[in-house]
């Protein structure tokens, strides 16, 4: 029929959708006023799960946590190894590293290739450095990271 339209689940329209909107809405500027560590007020969480968006909100709380904050983003792969193999020589402002046997990679900036060849070889070829302190995909990841997070 024209004009007519069908319930679906998750529909956005309508009378009870635009409550799950509002719902969602004061939730997102609760979170987004709130100071640190203030937890946002139950009966926001509450109109949420009464306008039965239960979906939504769990996946909100996800990208935001308990207080609001954004999580912090996952540690990109090669960040620890690099930090427990290589950061007690080499400085990485993104790994939180200071050593100063070996170069300031922050300001070498190596490409990965740079970074899997002195994996392998053992640095430049001053001998302060082992060859084959890594291997197979550790190497590779921490190639791949210490390129990236020293931009080279």
């Amino acid at each position: 029929m024209p004009g007519r339209r069908v319930a679906v689940p998750g529909d956005q329209r309508g009378e009870d959708g635009l409550d799950r909107l509002r719902a969602l809405g004061a939730l997102h500027a609760q979170r987004v006023l709130a100071e640190p560590g203030e937890e946002p007020s139950p009966r926001v969480g509450d109109a949420l799960l009464e306008a039965g968006l239960t979906p939504v909100r769990r996946a909100l709380l996800d990208a935001v946590g308990a207080t609001g904050a954004p999580k912090p983003a996952a540690a990109a792969p090669g960040k620890a190894q690099f930090a427990s193999t290589c950061g007690g020589c080499h400085t990485l402002k993104d790994a939180g590293t200071s050593g100063s046997v070996g170069p300031n990679l922050d300001q070498l900036k190596p490409s990965e290739a740079l970074v899997k060849s002195a994996i392998a070889k053992g640095g430049a070829g001053s001998g302060q450095m082992p060859p084959g302190l890594l291997s197979g995909a550790d190497a590779d990841q921490v190639a791949a990271y210490v390129a990236n997070a020293a931009g080279g």
